[in-house]
């Protein structure tokens, strides 16, 4: 694909403020296994949040009642018990290396219902290892870290970097205590996704970006993100912060879009927003 010129547009995706106590970090330091293991933590500690809240405020006989099978409850409380064993792995392995577990944050999810409780959280955890799992290499965190990825790699999705990562946990976080060690990432600019059918290949969605976004380029690219790489398509702007894309063939069920600015590759320095993570049914 031919890229345009952007010597003169690139951007840096813009630093949000961070839920965390300590200043924002605007240039990324070295990420140490300490670092990874608490990235992970920190992503840890939700997803076992959430699917801890989601068997204790919701029955088995509503889950059926919803139309699920008792199979699909039974699988929640698996998942609810791998995660806190996951944590439990997570704190062992930093413990163990010298270095100080994130805490637990106060988080809000907005599922109300079953039906929002069953969207699988656990996509942002899997992202999240296939992301950082093979720069694991410090002996005294060998052990925790290896444990983890065998598991969540049941679950398929395409990988993402630590910041598009950070970005999806970013707005499911409130608050997190004082004394919680930083992390280097940053949160991107939102991007939402807006059409009015099914989304499939050859459909036009909608998408918009939150503040921050630096939608200034000579052109913009969203990149669809599926398991074999990204796919690019040319975002036709509709105002300023509003582009349409039409879905491209070849990918299909949930999967990730980033707003770019270089048409060729997915780097968090061209990344102007996202990603959020749309349904495409073929």
């Amino acid at each position: 694909m031919m890229e345009c010129s952007t010597g003169l547009f690139v951007a840096a995706a813009a630093v949000l403020q961070s839920v965390f106590s300590a200043p924002v970090v605007e240039k990324m330091q070295a990420v140490d296994d300490g670092i990874i293991l608490n990235y992970a933590l920190t992503l840890g500690h939700l997803e076992n949040t959430f699917y801890r809240q989601g068997s204790e405020n919701f029955t088995q006989a509503e889950f059926l009642a919803a139309g699920f099978t008792p199979e699909f409850y039974a699988n929640l409380k698996e998942i609810a018990l791998g995660e806190a064993t996951h944590v439990g792995f997570l704190e062992k392995g930093l413990a163990a290396g010298g270095a100080v577990p994130v805490k637990l944050c106060t988080y809000a999810f907005g599922a109300t219902t079953v039906e929002q409780l069953s969207v699988g959280f656990w996509r942002v955890g899997v992202s999240a290892y296939l992301g950082c799992r093979s720069k694991y290499y410090g002996e005294a965190y060998l052990t925790a870290a290896g444990s983890v990825p065998t598991v969540e790699a049941r679950h398929s999705m395409p990988p993402l970097t630590f910041n598009e990562v950070f970005s999806l946990a970013f707005h499911f976080i409130t608050s997190c205590p004082s004394d919680s060690p930083p992390l280097p990432f940053k949160a991107l600019p939102t991007l939402s996704a807006a059409s009015e059918e099914a989304i499939k290949a050859g459909s036009m969605i909608t998408f918009t970006t939150g503040p921050g976004a630096k939608t200034h380029h000579e052109c913009i690219y969203a990149a669809v993100i599926s398991v074999t790489g990204p796919i690019f398509v040319k975002a036709e702007v509709v105002q300023e912060n509003s582009f349409v894309v039409l879905v491209p063939k070849g990918v299909n069920g949930r999967t990730n879009v980033v707003l770019t600015s270089n048409g060729r590759a997915v780097r968090d320095d061209t990344t102007i927003a996202g990603p959020p993570i749309i349904e495409i049914t073929n």
